[in-house]
């Protein structure tokens, strides 16, 4: 027994969608001066890193002036402290921030930054730890190597949440309301998610005369990776009709 109702339909679209990183949560590692690689961790191409896990270390010239005129600073300061006037201990504290800046424009990490402060000890190599939990998307360095001012070290993603693009006709495109949720489904791996629609408007793609729309999914397990195909099912309600169960 059941009851005869009038009510909209709902009717599944489907549609094929492409993962990529959250763009907020992509991470590059450029070299901000002419550097040669003196040591590479085994992370390579697609290796999940910790966060401060340490990639690789390098020489590069001035960084051992640097550091030593950090350490100095902070000597200076230390000495100082009990009984020097406030205007002498701002100008340590100035001499003390010129220093860290100019440790980090060379590369040096926080980390190794507060290493040098607690230990008051510095070592011959900037080294490059991860900037988050991930996966290695992309690794440009190896053993020995000599590297230009400006090249990409490392490309790290934080695929914990990641992005979905579907391309729908423009008649199409007003099915995704902002907000609403869809079934996701990668049937290779036998696993369903839950995507969000994003607000951004949805992209007009010339070369296929489409409209790209955005989904938001969390990613428990790191299962989904960049340029993965996954099915799409959009929730579509029609016109009120008198329905009743099929069965």
């Amino acid at each position: 027994v059941a009851q005869v109702e009038k009510k909209p339909p709902l009717h599944p679209a489907r549609a094929l969608g492409r993962v990529a990183p959250d763009e907020a949560r992509l991470y590059r590692i450029n070299s901000s001066s002419d550097l040669w690689v003196r040591k590479v961790s085994a992370a390579t191409t697609g290796s999940f890193v910790k966060r401060d896990e340490h990639l690789m270390g390098f020489y590069t010239t001035n960084f051992l002036s640097a550091a030593s005129a950090y350490l100095y600073a902070l000597d200076t300061a230390d000495r100082f402290k009990a009984t020097t006037n406030p205007e002498q201990m701002a100008s340590f504290n100035y001499q003390i921030r010129q220093a860290v800046e100019t440790l980090q424009n060379l590369g040096a990490s926080d980390t190794q930054i507060k290493e040098m402060e607690k230990t008051r000890k510095m070592s011959d190599l900037i080294d490059v730890r991860s900037p988050t939990d991930g996966i290695v998307l992309a690794r440009n360095v190896s053993l020995g190597q000599w590297v230009g001012a400006g090249t990409e070290l490392y490309r790290i993603a934080d695929l914990s949440r990641v992005w979905i693009f579907v391309n729908f006709f423009e008649n199409e495109a007003e099915l995704f309301k902002s907000g609403m949720q869809v079934r996701v489904s990668a049937p290779t791996l036998d696993k369903t998610f839950t995507a969000r629609v994003s607000h951004v408007l949805p992209e007009f793609d010339a070369p296929t005369r489409t409209m790209r729309v955005r989904l938001e999914a969390d990613n428990p397990g790191y299962v989904l990776r960049p340029d993965m195909f996954v099915d799409v099912e959009i929730p579509v309600n029609m016109l009120p009709a008198i329905v009743v169960p099929a069965d």
